[in-house]
């Protein structure tokens, strides 16, 4: 048999490998969005953000699809924050049930601060906080995208401010700083340092998740 006919069939069976392989990689991703896709949607720690990019509520963590999201759910740090929230809600429960959790420590009957809420009335701790740079995709102008994780704030929500540098007495003065401070009683309140230039008000959006307890604020200079 002529050789070249060797080769020919050589290379045509190894089309036929390749178109196999990735026949199967399509049948197995089209059956991995069947899967993912649900999942994600109902999802309650999932949201996309303004640049169709997928993030955690409960880690803080961002992905660029479903499928990277679906993987980072089923890690170990996603289930790590996931057991805590859940300890936290089992531990709320019970706290709702016992009549005297809820009485002030000044009437007769009620109980003593935990020894968390002593620690924290005592040093006043700072929360999980993670800030992001971003750009405006229509605009193109700069801004930040703050995120709080406040699992111990029992009433209200986080609230910003825009502070002077010549208002505070942390940092150094520098005319080209600006802050942003955001107070979340019983944490200490968290200080952004930013460029002194004006904030496009229309642009900002905060939300608070009372599910989570994660705070989002983000704004763009003007």
């Amino acid at each position: 048999m002529p050789a070249g006919d060797g080769k020919e069939r050589g290379v045509k069976k190894k089309i036929g490998v390749e178109t196999g392989q990735k026949a199967r990689q399509h049948c197995r991703k089209q059956r991995e969005t069947i899967v993912v896709d649900p999942a994600v949607d109902v999802d309650p720690f999932c949201f996309k953000n303004y640049l169709g990019k997928y993030e955690c509520k409960l880690c803080g963590t961002r992905h660029v699809d479903k499928e990277s999201y679906a993987k980072h759910v089923s890690g170990k740090r996603h289930q790590h924050f996931l057991s805590k929230k859940l300890k936290l809600s089992k531990k709320d429960d019970s706290d709702e049930r016992d009549p005297k959790a809820k009485l002030p420590m000044n009437q007769p009957g009620s109980s003593a601060l935990s020894s968390t809420d002593r620690v924290m009335l005592r040093k006043r701790m700072l929360p999980k906080w993670h800030v992001d740079e971003v750009i405006h995709p229509e605009s193109g102008k700069s801004g930040y995208c703050i995120s709080l994780w406040c699992p111990k704030m029992k009433v209200g929500v986080p609230r910003y401010r825009i502070v002077s540098t010549y208002d505070q007495s942390i940092e150094p003065v520098s005319p080209d700083k600006q802050y942003i401070v955001i107070s979340c009683h019983p944490y200490r309140s968290v200080g952004v340092c930013i460029l002194n230039q004006p904030i496009d008000t229309a642009t900002v959006y905060e939300e608070f998740d009372s599910l989570t307890e994660t705070y989002v604020l983000q704004l763009f200079h003007a």
